[in-house]
């Protein structure tokens, strides 16, 4: 593919991931996402970026525990709070017994018990890491959360059904190939390394406990939706912030 090309399939990925307007010139077709996915990595570290900035920026004149407060108050506003929203439905639905019970509760907008903890514990777990770094090792630290965290959304696309008829992740439910997988994982490996021996730890626990999470629902829903990527995507940038913390400080 052309460099315009895959430009464009960035844009189409940041798009997805953000609520930043995708230009007409883009262009949007069945399985166009899919394809994108290869770069829900490198947008996710985008994503990141933006939050790391503010954090260093902010942690120059004010403590650290309201620069992280800022950060991640700026990554939710950019995102949607789209993985925050699935973190909380995940959080609810599993909490049912029957395959039609889960999806149905994960289809309602309103959150439960389980999902306003799920969005505590995640909030309160990122900002604390985020408190015991530097401006420039936190700063360094959202991207990598937010490039090695989306990683197992790409596989999961390939190795599970979508099992919804609709909803947010039917533009993605044709699965991504062999060269989407490859280009996320090999993105997220470049992310690792800038990260160090700790990077490289972070990105095997977050894979890990992604590929367990996704294991677990799918035996129990029969595949994914796209709650359980944005969860995954939660879960993912919770465990690379945590580690990080845990090497750094």
């Amino acid at each position: 593919m052309s460099p315009r090309t895959e430009f464009a399939l960035f844009l189409s990925a940041l798009g997805f991931l953000t609520r930043l307007p995708v230009p007409p010139w883009v262009g949007w077709g069945p399985g166009r996402l899919a394809v994108a996915s290869r770069y829900f990595v490198l947008a996710g570290a985008a994503i990141g970026a933006v939050g790391g900035m503010i954090f260093w920026l902010a942690s120059l004149l004010l403590p650290t525990a309201l620069a992280a407060g800022l950060a991640l108050a700026a990554s939710t506003w950019l995102t949607g709070a789209l993985h925050e929203d699935g973190l909380a439905d995940c959080a609810d639905g599993l909490g049912a017994r029957d395959r039609a019970r889960i999806l149905e509760i994960m289809r309602d907008s309103r959150t439960g018990a389980y999902g306003v903890l799920a969005l505590i514990f995640s909030a309160g777990l990122r900002w604390s890491a985020l408190t015991l770094l530097g401006p420039c090792a936190g700063a360094l630290a959202l991207v990598l959360g937010g490039g090695i965290g989306r990683m197992a959304m790409v596989p999961a696309t390939a190795y599970w059904r979508y099992v919804r008829e609709d909803g947010s992740g039917d533009d993605i439910a044709d699965g991504a190939g062999v060269p989407e997988i490859a280009i996320a994982a090999g993105t997220a490996l470049v992310l690792a390394l800038i990260g160090g021996w700790a990077g490289l730890l972070a990105l095997i626990i977050a894979g890990g406990l992604c590929a367990v999470f996704l294991v677990r629902v799918a035996a129990r829903i029969g595949g994914y939706t796209g709650d359980v990527m944005g969860a995954s995507a939660q879960i993912g940038e919770i465990a690379v912030l945590i580690v990080l913390a845990g090497a750094w400080a």
